[in-house]
């Protein structure tokens, strides 16, 4: 399983002039996003990823989930480059603290 928080602001190009970086944190944002996808294959998962992210900002998804997500997110009409590549970076730097973390547990059960 793999605990991506998405609790965090967007970040938006210095001096943009439709700068709404401080307005919905990014789990808001996803929230909406996920509850308004048309023609899903799971849209009931969905509708329960945008409850726990309207309400507690963090997913804990196991690696089908996590590439279902990403599938979703990149085919979503409603969010442009900058937001999509932000949420995409949560979600690569959650995956790859789990990895970090079992190469570790990995290495340090070597024994030579």
């Amino acid at each position: 399983m793999v605990k991506i928080d998405f609790r965090r602001q967007f970040v938006s190009l210095p001096g943009d002039p439709e700068d709404h970086s401080k307005e919905d944190p990014i789990n808001k944002i996803l929230a909406y996003t996920l509850s308004q996808v048309e023609n899903s294959k799971d849209p009931v998962k969905l509708w329960g990823w945008a409850l726990e992210l309207a309400n507690n900002g963090v997913l804990n998804l196991d690696k089908s989930d996590v590439e279902f997500l990403k599938k979703t997110v990149l085919g979503s009409p409603m969010l442009k480059a900058a937001g999509t590549a932000q949420i995409l970076e949560i979600i690569d730097m959650a995956k790859n603290e789990v990895l970090e973390i079992l190469e570790g547990k990995k290495e340090g059960g070597k024994h030579e």
